[in-house]
C-alpha cells in the first residue's frame, strides 16, 4: 500500500492518535486530546494564563536545540560560570511546555517549514517558505503586523536570507532561492535586518549580478558591514550583514578572534530600533548556529552558541521586565543531531569529570578543518587537533581524518551522517587517547590555569547529522503571562498566540497532507522537484 492510499484509508487514525485525520494534522484537536492548557485558551476555554494583549512581540527562536542540549549547557553554566541559564529561569517562571514539530508531509521538519508554521499557523512541506506546493502563498505574521503600522524586524546569526528568518516574511517555493529572498526583503519595508549572508547581496556572487546594498540605501536603510558599524549605528532602518556566510560560531569569536558581532549585540541593536516605535513591533530573533553545530556533531560549538544565545535571551527578558506590554515567545524549531551526554564510570561517577574535556576545545570543527588547508598530512592533523581541539589523536585516527578530509573515506552511518567530513572529526575526537594530568577534584578547579583536563575521553555522542522528530521546549513570558504549564503545543499554535496578543483576526488557507502530496507529485512530473539537489539541510 503506498502512502497516499494509506492516507485515504485513515492511516493516521489507525495509529490510535485521537483527533488526527487524513485531512492533515490538527493542532486544535491535538491540544484537546492532550488536555493542553494552551489549546483550551485558544479555543476560548479556561486557561491558567490566557493570552493577554501586547503591544510588542519578541519571538526568540533556538534553531536545532533539543532537551539534551539544554542539559549540557545548564550544567556547564552552573558549574563553570556559577550562573543558572536564563533559559532555565524562563522555563521555571514563564508558561512552558513541549512543542511538536512535524511538517505537513514529514515527521521530521526542516527549518523552513517549522519557521513558516510559526509565522503563518499552517503546516507546509519541507524546503518551502510560507508557500504551499501548489503555489498558494501564505501570509506571515510580519505582513499582518506591518499592515497595522507596527515595526518589524529579523535578527539572526545565520544568513539573514536563511530559512528561519525568511519564513517570517518571504513567500517562495524553495528555501535555497536566497538571492530572491534578498529581493523580497528589498521590497518588504522591514525595519531591521541583522545577520550574515553578504553573498546574496553582492554583484560578484548573485546570479543576476546586482549589488543590493546601494538599493537598500536608496530605500532609507543604514547598511552595516562590521561589528564596529553596528555599535555606532543610529538609523531607524537597518540592514546589517556581517559575514559572507553565517555569522561566526561563538567559540571562534571567543578563542580565535572572529570579528563578527555576538547575538546579544545584534539583539540589543534590534531592540534599540524597535523600542522607538509608538505603534509597537514584532521582532524575530534567531540563535541559528546551535543547529549548525549539531549538524556537524560539534559539542564545543553547540555549547558556546547556546551560552551566547542565553546572553541574547537575557537582553530580551530584561527588556520585557522593564517594558510592560511585551510578550516573549521562546521556542526551538526542532532538535538536531540527537546529541547526548552519556554516563561514565561505575555509578556514573566520572561522568561530570569526563564532560569537562569539552573545555579543551578552542575552535569549531569548521575552523579546525579550514586551518588544515589543502595540504593535509597526518602530522598536521595531529598538531592542529592538539592546538585547537585539545586532543592527542592517534596516528591511525589522524591518517583516517586525512582520508576523510580528502573525501576518500566516510565514517559513521551512511544515511544518518550526511555532512561529511565534520561528523568524522567528532568521531575521531570522542575516541581520541587523551593524555594529560588527572584533574583536580572539582569541575571549577579542572578549568583553572595550568590544568589540562581529566585525562578522560569526552562523553558526548550523536545519533545523526540531521534533524530529529522529538518534542522541543516552548515558553511564553511577560505581558501578564503567569507561570503555568502549556502542555503539549503544536508549532502552528504560536501563530494564534501572536494574533490574540496583537488583537488581529486572520486565518491562512489550509492544504491537507494528501493535497500537498498530490501537488508535489505534479511538480515532480513537471520537472520542478529539486529535492535531490540538496542532500543536507541546515
Amino acid at each position: 500500500m503506498d502512502r497516499r492510499e494509506w492516507l485515504r484509508r485513515g492511516g493516521l487514525a489507525g495509529l490510535g492518535v485521537a483527533g488526527l485525520g487524513a485531512s492533515g494534522w490538527s493542532p486544535r484537536e491535538l491540544g484537546a486530546a492532550h488536555g493542553s492548557p494552551l489549546g483550551k485558551a485558544l479555543e476560548g476555554g479556561t486557561s491558567a494564563h490566557g493570552i493577554p494583549r501586547a503591544q510588542r512581540v519578541i519571538f526568540f527562536a533556538y534553531d536545532g536545540l533539543g532537551w539534551e542540549d539544554i542539559g549540557l549547557a545548564r550544567y556547564w553554566s552552573l558549574h563553570n560560570r556559577d550562573r543558572v541559564l536564563e533559559l532555565e529561569r524562563l522555563l521555571a517562571t514563564g508558561a512552558s511546555g513541549a512543542m511538536l514539530t512535524h511538517s505537513l508531509t514529514s515527521v521530521v521538519t526542516d527549518s523552513a517549514a517549522a519557521s513558516s508554521a510559526w509565522s503563518t499557523g499552517r503546516k507546509i512541506v519541507n524546503q518551502a517558505v510560507s508557500q504551499y506546493p501548489d503555489g498558494t502563498d501564505l501570509t506571515p505574521i510580519l505582513h499582518l503586523a506591518q499592515a497595522r503600522g507596527m515595526a518589524t524586524g529579523l535578527v539572526t546569526t545565520a544568513r539573514i536570507t536563511h530559512a528561519t528568518p525568511a519564513g517570517w516574511w518571504a513567500q517562495i517555493r524553495h528555501r535555497d532561492l536566497e538571492d530572491d529572498i534578498a529581493l523580497q526583503y528589498l521590497e518588504s519595508g522591514l525595519d531591521v535586518l541583522l545577520g550574515g549572508g553578504e553573498e546574496h547581496f553582492l554583484p560578484g556572487d548573485r546570479a543576476d549580478g546586482r549589488d543590493l546594498f546601494p538599493a537598500f540605501r536608496s530605500r532609507g536603510y543604514q547598511v552595516l558591514r562590521s561589528r564596529e558599524a553596528l555599535a555606532r549605528a543610529t538609523g531607524d532602518r537597518l540592514l546589517g550583514v556581517f559575514s559572507r556566510g553565517h555569522v561566526a560560531y561563538e567559540i571562534d569569536r571567543l578563542f580565535q578572534g572572529a570579528p563578527d558581532p555576538s547575538l546579544a549585540e545584534l539583539t540589543r541593536k534590534g531592540l534599540e530600533v524597535m523600542d522607538g516605535r509608538d505603534t509597537g513591533f514584532v521582532l524575530q530573533v534567531e540563535a541559528g548556529r546551535v543547529d549548525h553545530a549539531n549538524h556537524e556533531n560539534d559539542p564545543g560549538g553547540c555549547l558556546h552558541d547556546i551560552l551566547a544565545a542565553d546572553e541574547a535571551l537575557k537582553v530580551v527578558l530584561d527588556y520585557a521586565d522593564r517594558t510592560p506590554g511585551t510578550l516573549v515567545i521562546v521556542a526551538s524549531d526542532h532538535a538536531t543531531g540527537g546529541g547526548v551526554v552519556f554516563g561514565r564510570g561505575s555509578g556514573y561517577r566520572r561522568t561530570t569529570e569526563a564532560l569537562q574535556e569539552v573545555a579543551r576545545q578552542k575552535a569549531s570543527y569548521g575552523w579546525f578543518r579550514r586551518a588544515l588547508g589543502s595540504e593535509v598530512t597526518a602530522d598536521a592533523v595531529r598538531m592542529t587537533a592538539a592546538d585547537l581541539l585539545g586532543v592527542e589523536l592517534s596516528e591511525e585516527d589522524a591518517e583516517r581524518l586525512v582520508r576523510v578530509h580528502l573525501s576518500e573515506e566516510r565514517m559513521g552511518h551512511r544515511w544518518a551522517h550526511t555532512s561529511q567530513p565534520l561528523n568524522s572529526v567528532h568521531q575521531a575526537v570522542s575516541q581520541a587517547s587523551v593524555v594529560g594530568p588527572r584533574a583536580p577534584a572539582t569541575p571549577r578547579q579542572a578549568l583553572a590555569p595550568g590544568t589540562s583536563g581529566t585525562g578522560l575521553r569526552l562523553n558526548v555522542n550523536y545519533a545523526s547529522s540531521t534533524h530529529t522528530s522529538g518534542p522541543v521546549p516552548v515558553a511564553l513570558y511577560g505581558a501578564g503571562i503567569s507561570s503555568s504549564g502549556l502542555g503539549v503545543v503544536d508549532n502552528t499554535q504560536l501563530f494564534e498566540v501572536m494574533l490574540r496578543a496583537l488583537g488581529i483576526s486572520f486565518q491562512n488557507p489550509m492544504l491537507s497532507e494528501e493535497g500537498a502530496l498530490e501537488a508535489l507529485e505534479t511538480a515532480s512530473l513537471a520537472g520542478d522537484d529539486d529535492e535531490a539537489e540538496r542532500p543536507h539541510w541546515a
